[in-house]
């Protein structure tokens, strides 16, 4: 008898038993992005003008030749975000056109309140240069 009552409170207190199951999300970007999310550049902080700015890429790839030159595809995200997180933050997210490869060049000076960053994208075997000029409020991609 003892024995039972013991079995019955175990399986009581089983987490099992007291286990919530979860809703899959319905969001096939987001599913990709959080899946395959790679951080490429340290958060970058620009004390002087109040916001911070972190990049980071996604990538897939569409097939591979015999060769084993893959075709890639990737995507640049920046998010920046303005303000401390406990007074009202302002928060962006930015999403670049894909590419076969994007590379980041560097950080040059910045130019009346905005940040630049340098990089080039590698599409059907050209290489493009662009300027990204970012701020708390938007972002520009320039062609160089």
């Amino acid at each position: 008898m003892f024995r039972r009552i013991f079995l019955y409170l175990l399986l009581l207190t089983s987490p099992f038993l007291n286990a919530e199951i979860l809703k899959n999300i319905d969001n096939s970007e987001l599913t990709f992005v959080l899946n395959n999310l790679v951080s490429i550049e340290k958060t970058k902080i620009f004390p002087e003008q109040g916001f911070e700015v972190r990049i980071y890429k996604t990538s897939s790839y569409s097939h591979c030749s015999a060769a084993l030159n893959c075709l890639g595809n990737e995507t640049l995200y920046v998010a920046s975000t303005e303000g401390k997180f406990d007074e009202g933050a302002i928060e962006n997210l930015y999403k670049l056109p894909s590419a076969d490869e994007w590379v980041l060049i560097g950080w040059s000076s910045p130019m009346a309140g905005w940040q630049i960053l340098n990089l080039t994208a590698k599409k059907s075997g050209k290489v493009n240069s662009y300027e990204l000029k970012i701020n708390y409020l938007k972002a520009e991609l320039t062609a160089l």
